[in-house]
């Protein structure tokens, strides 16, 4: 019996470039628009809504508050991550394990910035009656 011998995807094989580039490249880009409709979400929310525009910080829920403080900073994600990328794409060797990682910080970023958006444009956009009795 001859045995074939497949050759496996480990997290050191190595990968080229351009390979690594145009993966790198598209989970950036979806990084950036996810970013990029968040903050002008949160623009509008926050500059020219009629219930939020003109509110202090203090009769908002903390999580609004919070984000309202930050959500401009999310911009530095896309600068990070294209720092992350051309480190990744201009050393000596790519390997699978790093064009992982660099995908897995990417989407899990991505995910949980659009979740905490999401949140904070819920809660600032409901109506809470706290009075003297009620639950």
């Amino acid at each position: 019996m001859r045995q074939i011998e497949e050759q496996l995807l480990r997290p050191g094989t190595l990968i080229a470039r351009p390979l690594v580039a145009i993966v790198g490249i598209s989970a950036l880009c979806c990084m950036t628009v996810v970013v990029y409709f968040s903050v002008e979400a949160a623009n509008l929310e926050f500059g020219s809504s009629v219930t939020n525009s003109n509110k202090p910080a203090h009769h908002m829920p903390a999580a609004v508050a919070d984000y309202r403080a930050v959500y401009s900073w999310a911009w530095y994600a896309p600068i990070g991550g294209l720092l992350a990328l051309t480190v990744l794409v201009c050393r000596r060797k790519c390997t699978l394990g790093g064009l992982i990682a660099y995908i897995a910080l990417t989407c899990l970023f991505t995910t949980i910035w659009l979740a905490v958006t999401l949140f904070a444009f819920y809660l600032g956009n409901q109506c809470f009656w706290v009075g003297a009795g009620t639950l």
